[in-house]
């Protein structure tokens, strides 16, 4: 930022408008501003602040304070600084919250703090007024204002006190500054966002790998609570429980077998006589049904018989169709001809008038000969007059000479005055492109935003779809397990009856009256089990299904795990998902709008040389101002001789009388001449033309009279064809007993041919099958009685229910005891892979806790990467401490700290007398303004190199040179003012405000601030 001029309008001591010019002083290099303690050396710092940021250069003081108590009531605080970044120019105008006359009454009215900003890059600061002040930026809106004047800095208020205005009081404030206080500066001025964002990724990556091995852990305790069970140990104990309850069960599940069995067999027997009793029942009502369809069969044979009758005509049909056709075609090519035949009538009728015409113009045609005639004399008569003529000749060709010389001028002076004005708008041009390329950057910053916040709630949105998909497809997977549940379950049950059934046979052959019975001990036997006790087979059968019920029952169990996790899994991203703002743009989109600003930026060109358009206008301004002087004398003589040009020329005339006044000279009568000559041969021509085109005109008519004669044979032609037709189609219709509107109904039938042809056989086949079941079942039911199925099934339930009750709690706690072994060896497995995956992310975890400052030095990537920059600052700022103390003092960067807050940005300085570092706040007053002024430069150099956007062309340093030491005017004073005079040598200006008489001896050039009982005044000094 570099300033050009400051107007502070009651402002501080400043009582009425006071303007700080600052382009010489700027152009200087080094300057200085002076004046008497509260005279307003300060006030200067304060207003610039303001006007760029709406703040005081002191955070501590409040924008009211700052209107004079000098001004006059009805005179509005107000500041207007003219400023210049790079090659653009800006003027911002802002007046503060104050109290003003109300303009009714005798009260007072609140002006909120309000503020406009324009550029005027192109317009001379002299120019600049309230009605001449550029193209409007921003207006009014404070925050508006303040975004654009940041857009345009590349720094805020903070930045700007601590390395561009250094305030009376705050100037070692960025020296003694804590690692948080200074990040958050250089933090604006150093864009490390990369790394902050790399940390930040780290941090929620270790997270996520940190929450997966949280969540598996709780999942396996939640798995064993569902149990009842709190630890693996108490696991294994249940599951020994359960094996000896499961043998308990089993001793006591074949009682109830024999009956179930024969229960089962009974009501098996029934069910298979009740199925046909229903299937000839079913049979009967499906003939039935099909008989109620004859009446629709027999319609679609008629609709099918029609149908192929209305296809045998189709030929005929068409046939008349295009016999109407071309008849058609025929009308509209008679309808033509005769169009074309009145047109060429008409055109013949047209050029008979014109030639007619042309015949009526003999008498033109005469007097134009004449005229001819008339000519020759006067040709004969000029002749006489060339003495006369050729001194007229020579004026007119001074004359020429003259106005060559003076067009010459003319078109030299406007084309000067066209570059001028060319510049002029190329300079306008010029301006218009910065503010679009200032825009365009804005919007580019904004899509890479936009791009990164889509992206980011893109990729949570597909891990949460991906985790629902999966949780999706474990619940399907565990009900589908349930489902081979129970067919594992129901196939147990069946292999069990018939094993029950067998050993009940088997025990039942060994039962002797009177003798206990090995199952229950009874001595009675009052109805035991018959048949033969063939078990080969069924005990293995039992064993396969038992085996394979624990296997469903395990997958089923293992299917409920592996939903409950995947439940969680999609609950957690979830969650991470809702967290994230949803963005304005798809990513996409935002791609879209970053790639059309850079096409935009691209388009534009490169940025012109403003400073190189305006010395070419200047340029051009003093060649306009040239060749106006040359074209006016050149003007001149040529009026001259334009005057002797009029007076050979009347002697001329005069010898010329017989002569009209237009034809006096070779040329105009040589003109005239040719110009007869030229009209009676068009009139000739005319006449010729005229009888051509009656003669063409004629001719054509006679060739559309023919055509039209084609045409009307033609229609009757095709008349005779399409009465030909149409009798053929009416003798086939009625050749077929159709009339024309049959046809068309029957003709809508023809593409469902092949469906009622599959209709008709179909029904015919199905009746036939209706007709065979119904007979067939019905001889297998007769003489036979239907069974009472409702008490045979209840009976068979009954049986069936004792024996599952007893077989079901044995099953149950096999299953119950193999969960548990299966559920032992899942935790297990669990907690294994857990601990593996625990170690594999381990790295990750302990390098994002580094990154984030969880380590020795308290130090996070962000903090390392600026740290980076901060040593750069550092070796600039000792370029300038070392040579102002001597060598003695260099700042290091201190990685000690005390507490528990951030390091890494810490300050110490290093003493050459005694080897060692030591803190900042030991340096003495006079080391310490060194000292700051040194990093600030460093400061100010960096930035400036690395942040292409940011533009430190001038910085301020107000008071603190009271505290060097002077050695008898040749000191630290001395060495800080050679540094400074050697900082500005490189394109930098420094000002400087101090009341030491040495500094403005040595800088005397800058301002000098008059302090009076009714206000302070600004004088410039040195200039």
């Amino acid at each position: 930022m570099r300033p050009i001029k400051l107007t502070m309008t009651a402002l501080g001591p400043y009582a009425g408008q006071e303007t700080v010019d600052f382009r010489e002083a700027v152009a200087s290099g080094l300057f200085g501003i002076y004046g008497s303690t509260g005279s307003g050396k300060s006030t200067i710092f304060s207003a610039m602040t303001f006007a760029l940021f709406g703040e005081a250069s002191r955070s501590d003081q409040d924008t009211a304070s700052l209107r004079s108590h000098h001004a006059a009531d009805d005179m509005l605080t107000l500041v207007e600084f003219i400023f210049e970044i790079g090659a653009s120019r800006y003027l911002i105008r802002r007046t503060p919250d104050q109290m003003r006359p109300a303009l009714r009454g005798d009260g007072e009215t609140k002006d909120t703090h309000k503020a406009w900003l324009f550029d005027v890059t192109g317009i001379d600061p002299d120019d600049i007024t309230e009605e001449n002040c550029g193209k409007i930026i921003a207006e009014k809106k404070v925050g508006d204002v303040k975004t654009a004047v940041l857009e345009r800095l590349g720094y805020g208020v903070e930045q700007f006190r601590q390395i561009v205005l250094l305030p009376q009081g705050k100037f070692e404030t960025f020296l003694t500054a804590k690692t948080d206080e200074r990040m958050k500066i250089l933090r604006e001025l150093f864009d490390v966002s990369l790394y902050r964002k790399l940390a930040h990724r780290l941090k929620d990556q270790a997270k996520t790998a940190e929450d997966a091995v949280v969540i598996d852990r709780r999942t396996c305790a939640r798995r064993l609570e569902q149990e009842g069970y709190e630890s693996p140990d108490a696991l294994k104990t249940g599951i020994k429980a359960a094996a000896e309850e499961h043998t308990k069960a089993v001793a006591n599940s074949s009682g109830t077998a024999k009956a179930a069995t024969l229960a089962a067999k009974t009501k098996a027997d029934a069910d298979q006589l009740e199925a046909v009793f229903l299937a000839s029942e079913k049979a009967q009502a499906d003939l039935a049904l099909l008989a109620e369809k004859k009446a629709d069969i027999d319609a679609a044979e008629t609709t099918l018989k029609n149908a192929r009758k209305a296809q045998s005509l189709l030929d005929v049909d068409q046939a008349k169709k295009t016999a109407a056709l071309n008849l058609a075609r025929a009308e509209t090519d008679l309808t033509s001809a005769k169009t074309a035949h009145e047109t060429a009538a008409t055109q013949r009728d047209t050029a008979n008038k014109q030639l007619k015409a042309q015949e009526a113009l003999a008498d033109k045609r005469d007097e134009t000969r004449r005229h001819i005639e008339a000519l020759t004399r006067h040709t004969t008569t000029l002749n006489q007059a060339k003495t006369l003529k050729d001194d007229w000749d020579t004026a007119l060709s001074k004359q020429a000479s003259d106005k060559t010389a003076h067009d010459q001028a003319d078109a030299h002076h406007k084309t000067i005055t066209a570059k001028h004005v060319e510049a002029q708008d190329q300079a306008k041009a010029a301006q218009s492109i910065a503010l679009e390329r200032s825009k365009l950057n804005a919007d580019l910053t904004k899509a890479k935003q936009a791009l990164v916040a889509a992206t980011v709630h893109a990729e949570a949105s597909r891990l949460w779809s991906e985790a629902n998909g999966v949780a999706t497809n474990a619940a399907a997977a565990h009900a589908d397990t349930q489902k081979h549940i129970d067919e594992a379950q129901r196939r147990f049950d069946l292999a069990e009856t018939e094993l029950a059934a067998a050993q009940a046979q088997h025990l039942a052959e060994k039962l002797v009256d009177g003798e206990p019975c090995s199952v229950c001990g009874s001595e009675s036997h009052p109805s035991p089990a018959h048949g033969h006790a063939e078990s080969a087979g069924l005990d293995q059968a039992f064993r396969d299904a038992r085996a394979a019920l624990n296997t469903k029952s395990t997958a089923h169990a293992n299917a409920g795990e592996a939903l409950s996790g995947a439940n969680a899994k999609a609950e957690e991203r979830k969650i991470n998902f809702e967290k994230l703002a949803k963005p304005e743009h798809t990513a996409e989109a935002a791609e879209k709008d970053a790639k059309d600003v850079n096409d935009q930026l691209r388009a534009l060109g490169p940025q012109a040389n403003t400073t190189e358009i305006d010395a070419n206008i200047a340029r051009l301004a003093k060649q306009v101002t040239d060749a106006q002087s040359v074209n006016t004398k050149a003007r001149a003589l040529f009026e001259s001789a334009k005057t002797a040009t009029a007076l050979a020329k009347q002697a001329y005339d005069n010898s010329l009388g017989s002569i009209p006044e237009a034809l006096r000279s070779e040329v105009a009568l040589a003109t005239e001449s040719q110009t007869a000559t030229s009209a009676f041969k068009a009139m000739q021509d005319a006449l010729k033309s005229a009888q051509d085109a009656e003669k063409s005109a004629r001719d054509a008519a006679l060739s559309r009279a023919k055509d039209l004669e084609s045409a009307e044979k033609m229609l009757t032609g095709t008349k005779t064809t399409l009465k030909q037709a149409e009798d053929t189609f009416a003798n086939r219709l009625r050749q077929q007993e159709f009339s024309s509107e049959a046809f068309e109904t029957h003709k809508a039938h023809i593409e469902q041919i092949d469906t009622l042809k599959t209709q008709i056989n179909a029904h015919k086949e199905k009746l036939a099958i209706a007709k065979d079941r119904a007979k067939t079942t019905s001889d297998v039911i007769k003489d036979k009685s239907r069974p009472d199925i409702a008490a045979m099934t209840q009976a068979s339930l009954d049986a069936k229910a004792a024996r599952t009750t007893e077989a079901a709690k044995s099953a149950a706690l096999k299953a119950k005891s193999d969960q548990l072994e299966a559920l032992l060896k899942s935790i297990s497995d669990e907690l294994a892979r857990i601990e593996k995956l625990e170690q594999e992310t381990a790295a990750l975890r302990e390098l994002a806790a580094l990154f984030n400052a969880n380590n020795t030095a308290k130090l996070d990537l962000e903090t390392f990467a600026i740290g980076a920059m901060f040593d750069q600052v550092l070796q600039a700022a000792n370029l300038r401490l070392q040579p102002m103390t001597s060598g003695r003092y260099s700042l290091e960067r201190e990685f000690e700290g005390k507490g528990g807050g951030r390091r890494g940005l810490g300050i110490c300085v290093h003493d050459i007398h005694t080897g060692k570092a030591r803190a900042t706040s030991t340096l003495s007053g006079g080391e310490t303004f060194i000292a700051a002024l040194s990093l600030a430069l460093g400061l100010s150099d960096i930035v400036e190199s690395v942040s292409g956007n940011i533009r430190l062309d001038t910085i301020f340093i107000d008071e603190g040179f009271g505290s060097l030491d002077t050695d008898n005017d040749s000191g630290t004073l001395d060495q800080v003012l050679q540094t400074l005079q050697d900082l500005v040598g490189a394109n930098r200006a420094v000002g400087l405000i101090s009341h030491v008489q040495l500094v403005q001896h040595a800088i005397p050039n800058g301002f000098a601030i008059k302090k009076t009982a009714t206000g302070s005044h600004v004088e410039t000094r040195g200039f």
